[in-house]
């Protein structure tokens, strides 16, 4: 076995040969023939192209063999490997635990791939978002939402696997991926790539559809290090390296969202359509929520039911699934036949000082937004031409900015609207505060008046009516009435016993407050605080005649707790 690590010894012909000059010299002139088209045909995997894609995927839906792995599963891989830049064994290795709900965006999934090649530490295998697609034929998330709910259905070990892309019986790890990964292989060899159609322009293999996604966020202007992110390419060329964070999330979404063939988009519900989240968890994803989780299944519900209710799905749907969604939501129903109560939102993508903002841009197809054909994959591919456009593309980071402000102008906005609240709080403090006030006698006498003020009081009492007020809404105006009388009466306190046994019950009522508050006021405190002490045992909000009522029964029982 060659020591790899040391350097060829050409005199003792020990060491690693592969580090030997003169087998590098041969190797590279081998290379420079096979370029001049002077040796054997290369058997490198070349990259799929655009249109083999579409191709490929059209062949395998068109499949009628009865095999749902063909016909659903290896189109919802492809799209996952498309869309994370994976390997093929990356993506059958994919876990279930590890398709989770995006933690800033609820209608985005994130995940993490750590069986990937490069993946040495866990550090190496960040969490990863996934974004829907306006092009339907390469959304990861509608494709995903029809695999697994067909999956959950129909096969019966489905409910132990741990794979996402579990095509084999082998739910061990990691024998059931590899055998998924060999499986998907051979279809590819046996009944796809074999075509006339794929061999003329070269061969293509599992690894084609990984470097077509390579090749296509390079040519729309994605740097080399921020497709590396996003494929988990090998990062460490740099001591520096380590200290970054594990997830870089602007650079994942931007790349992610290059991904979206059709531009990134977002699934949502129409409004006064009816449709619910309870819905979508009993009718559209009623056996994928079992093993995904209610949070996922939401996300993919959506995308499925888009799909389902929308006209491009004939023939690509189960009848069991079809039927069972549309009779559900005919009890429903509050949209017109031709509108789908799931819309398809268009999203931009930006950053600012390292965080993530995705924001909706308005429509710009002529149709209005849910009608069924604005769904289709031409109108689709026409958005995205759209917004491929630099000047597009500048006016959608200006939309996102906007966006920002809007955003900062709202969280402004509720910060005055906390200070209003506070404020009109006080103020209702004060007026009670003046509200005590206006009931307590006023003090503006002259000094003439000081010195004839009691006998003024006296004489007013004395042709006072001696009578309680048949409403007093607060004990403050109860003491008042005690103290001073309340319209022109006469003040309780100088009832003579002829009078108090004129109204003996209420005045034996009410007393029992005017005693509490007069022993209280002889302890060296003021009324108003003791009525304070009142409320605050027996309830700030209680009417008067429940306090009365209580205070009765402590007292009779001797439990007064003032």
């Amino acid at each position: 076995m060659p020591n790899r690590l040391m350097a060829w010894n050409e005199l003792s012909n020990v060491g690693n040969p592969t580090r030997s000059h003169q087998l590098n010299d041969l190797i590279k002139y081998v290379k420079k023939k096979e370029a001049r088209k002077m040796g054997a045909a290369p058997k490198a995997r070349r990259s799929i192209t655009s249109t083999e894609y579409r191709a490929v995927i059209k062949i395998l839906k068109s499949s009628d063999d009865g095999d749902i792995i063909k016909k659903h599963g290896i189109p919802a891989l492809m799209n996952f490997q498309f869309h994370m830049i994976s390997r093929i064994d990356d993506t059958t290795q994919a876990f279930f635990e590890n398709l989770l709900v995006h933690d800033n965006f609820d209608f985005l999934l994130k995940v993490r791939l750590n069986w990937s090649k490069n993946v040495h530490e866990e550090r190496d295998a960040p969490f990863q978002a996934v974004i829907p697609a306006m092009d339907q034929l390469y959304c990861t998330h509608l494709s995903l939402a029809l695999w697994l709910e067909i999956f959950m259905a129909q096969v019966p070990t489905a409910g132990l696997t741990p794979y996402i892309f579990g095509f084999t019986d082998n739910i061990t790890i990691p024998d059931g991926g590899e055998k998924a990964k060999d499986q998907v292989q051979t279809i590819f060899s046996s009944e796809i790539f074999n075509r006339q159609e794929f061999v003329d322009t070269g061969p293509l293999g599992s690894h084609s559809v990984r470097k077509f996604a390579s090749s296509h966020v390079r040519k729309c202007g994605i740097s080399r290090d921020e497709k590396d992110i996003r494929g988990r390419w090998k990062s460490r060329r740099h001591v520096s390296d380590i200290y970054d964070d594990v997830e870089l999330p602007y650079i994942d979404a931007k790349v992610g969202g290059i991904l979206c063939i059709g531009g990134p988009c977002k699934y949502a519900i129409q409004q006064g359509s009816g449709i619910t989240n309870d819905f979508i968890l009993e009718n559209v994803m009623t056996k994928a929520r079992a093993r995904v989780g209610d949070s996922v299944a939401k996300v993919l519900g959506k995308a499925l039911l888009w799909y389902i209710m929308d006209p491009s799905s004939d023939g690509d749907i189960p009848d069991f699934l079809s039927l069972r969604v549309k009779n559900a939501y005919r009890y429903i129903q509050l949209l017109p036949e031709n509108v789908n109560p799931i819309k398809r939102v268009p999203v931009v993508i930006t950053g600012h000082e390292g965080e993530v903002y995705i924001d909706e841009i308005p429509e710009m197809s002529s149709d209005g937004e849910g009608q069924v054909g604005s769904g289709t994959t031409q109108q689709a591919r026409i958005q995205g031409d759209f917004l491929d456009r630099p000047i597009q593309n500048q006016l959608l980071a200006l939309h996102s900015q906007l966006m920002a402000v809007r955003r900062a102008t709202d969280a402004l906005s509720e910060a005055v609207h906390q200070v209003q609240c506070e404020q009109n709080r006080h103020y209702q403090t004060l007026n009670t505060n003046l509200h005590r006030i206006a009931l307590q006698p006023a003090r503006r006498h002259t000094a003439t008046a000081q010195e004839n003020d009691a006998t003024t009081q006296q004489g007013n009492q004395q042709g006072a009516v001696a009578a309680l007020s048949p409403t007093v809404r607060n004990l403050y105006e109860l003491w008042h009435e005690y103290q001073h009388g309340i319209g022109g009466r006469k003040a309780a306190r100088l009832f003579t016993a002829q009078e108090r046994g004129q109204m003996k019950h209420k005045y034996t009522r009410r007393k029992v407050v005017w005693d509490c508050v007069d022993r209280l006021v002889r302890s060296g405190i003021t009324a108003n605080v003791a009525i304070d002490r009142i409320y605050a045992v027996y309830g700030q909000s209680s009417p008067v005649t429940v306090v009365i009522n209580k205070l009765r029964k402590d007292r009779n029982e001797n439990k007064l707790h003032i």
